[in-house]
């Protein structure tokens, strides 16, 4: 799969294999949005990979889709 020019979207995208697996897509040429919780972490890595951040409660059905559509 080649992910260039692409959207993705990594929920816990903040730290460990979510930050990994963005950082990776973004790497390859994927615009990459972090769903995250931990709004600090969160920031932290979409500015480190060139992404977007979005602070979303992903057992939150209202909060997923409120992120998706900004």
């Amino acid at each position: 799969m080649d992910p260039k020019g692409l959207s993705a979207v990594v929920t816990g995208g903040g730290s460990g294999l979510g930050a990994a697996s963005a950082a990776r897509l973004a790497s390859e040429g994927a615009r990459v949005a972090i769903f995250d919780l931990n709004e600090e972490a969160g920031r932290a890595q979409a500015e480190k990979i060139g992404g977007k951040f979005f602070k979303v409660n992903v057992t939150d059905a209202g909060s997923v889709t409120e992120a998706l559509a900004a």
